[in-house]
């Protein structure tokens, strides 16, 4: 098991409101659990957190976003219910 940061974030109110909701409704543990997943989801759209010549560019993924893909908005629960994978962070 890989060791742990305490990492802190100033991150605006309705932002964190909406990670709230998910971890109320109990899709997330909790705040720490809905940011880990959210971030090794992103370091996966982004080949994996490594620098390739074959990563895509950050506007090739916000236009990948606009066709709709794997948005929050665009499915009634949150990316992470749709799979098994649950994190271990607390």
């Amino acid at each position: 098991m890989q060791g742990k940061l305490d990492v802190h974030a100033h991150l605006p109110e309705g932002l964190v409101d909406k990670v709230d909701s998910y971890v109320v409704r109990g899709y997330y543990s909790s705040r720490t659990e809905f940011i880990a997943d959210s971030l090794r989801r992103r370091l996966e759209e982004l080949g994996g957190g490594q620098e390739s010549e074959e990563r895509p560019s950050p506007v090739e993924l916000g236009k990948k976003k606009e066709k709709g893909a794997e948005h929050p908005q665009n499915s009634s629960r949150p990316p992470s219910a749709n799979s098994n994978h649950r994190g271990d962070c607390q």
